[in-house]
């Protein structure tokens, strides 16, 4: 396995680079965030990399940081979404993004994601909500502080109340632009704010 590659970017080009390691050169395959932020050839670059082994072809995925990584194998986990899908997920969202639509049941976030059509995003967030607690501590929590035991929680209770998962998502998606982030964690008051949504349309 090849964890990590550290070397002179050699040539960049729209889906990717090549980089010079001790006189090795690595083809990596990176999300266009990645590709923006890395510098030009010439320029040293340290990527973490993920291989993937198909019978006919090796080929290395490169991002910056570990949260970018832990996303990606994240997202392929999902039955259906390979790599070159993940990539596009990275390139249209933040690490901290994909959880805090996973934690708020989004799958309106994932739907316009190129490639990601409306019944694979509902499938994302119905396979991949309940590992977001399982992730790495590095990672950054959704939405910075907001708890996703929580906002699985409220949406569980929505649910028990007949609102449909295409309102659910809607409502949360609103509250988690409302609510103070000292409420973000506090179930009732998450709850409270997701009502209202329903109760008084006015007010979005």
């Amino acid at each position: 396995m090849i964890a990590l590659v550290h070397g002179e970017i050699v040539e960049k080009t729209a889906s990717g680079v090549i980089v010079d390691a001790h006189g090795v050169g690595y083809e990596i395959a990176l999300p266009t965030s990645v590709l923006a932020k890395i510098g030009e050839p010439g320029d040293l670059v340290r990527l973490r990399t993920f291989l993937e082994v198909k019978e006919d072809a090796l080929t290395l995925y490169g991002f910056l940081e570990r949260a970018e990584l832990e996303i990606f194998r994240l997202v392929t986990s999902v039955s259906g979404i390979g790599p070159r899908l993940a990539l596009s997920v990275l390139s249209s969202m933040t690490p901290q993004q994909v959880l805090e639509a996973l934690t708020r049941d989004d799958a309106s976030a994932f739907s316009r994601v190129r490639g990601i059509g409306k019944k694979l995003a509902t499938k994302m967030v119905f396979e991949l909500r309940s590992k977001v607690t399982d992730l790495p501590q590095a990672l950054p929590s959704a939405a910075g502080s907001r708890s996703a035991g929580v906002w699985s929680e409220v949406s569980e209770a929505l649910r028990s109340l007949g609102y449909k998962d295409s309102e659910i998502s809607e409502s949360l998606n609103w509250v988690g632009r409302e609510i103070p982030a000292e409420q973000a964690n506090d179930v009732t008051a998450v709850l409270k704010k997701a009502l209202a949504f329903f109760q008084a349309p006015a007010a979005r």
